[in-house]
């Protein structure tokens, strides 16, 4: 990634559901300019997000921010297990479910507080 936020279209090629998928830089450029929030460069063939980001900044303003992991989840956790679990302790921001490359869950969760 640039300084500037952009990231080359080739870069998204390596993502394994991609690449399943056989797409190529042109396919990501034509499905990248058809989304709300980002930008693309024809030219370079970069893409980035435009408006506001979740950023590093941000997080650390947040003196309340906190990470918790919950783990012995299983290999079938999603999201609903997740909530299920914590359901009238905390709202997340955010939830992160770890995942094998063949997207069986890890047994563990990331919770952003």
């Amino acid at each position: 990634m640039s300084p500037e936020g952009w990231v080359k279209a080739e870069v998204f090629l390596k993502f394994n559901t991609l690449k399943m998928l056989g797409l190529t830089t042109d396919m990501v450029m034509d499905a990248a300019s058809s989304l709300d929030g980002v930008e693309i460069d024809q030219e370079t063939k970069s893409i980035r997000g435009v408006g506001a980001r979740p950023s590093l900044e941000r997080n650390l303003a947040q003196e309340h921010l906190k990470i918790v992991f919950l783990t012995g989840l299983g290999h079938s956790a999603n999201i609903s297990l997740v909530k299920s679990k914590i359901e009238n302790l905390v709202e997340p921001e955010y939830i992160g479910i770890g995942r094998f490359k063949d997207r069986r869950a890890k047994g563990w969760a990331m919770l952003e507080l």
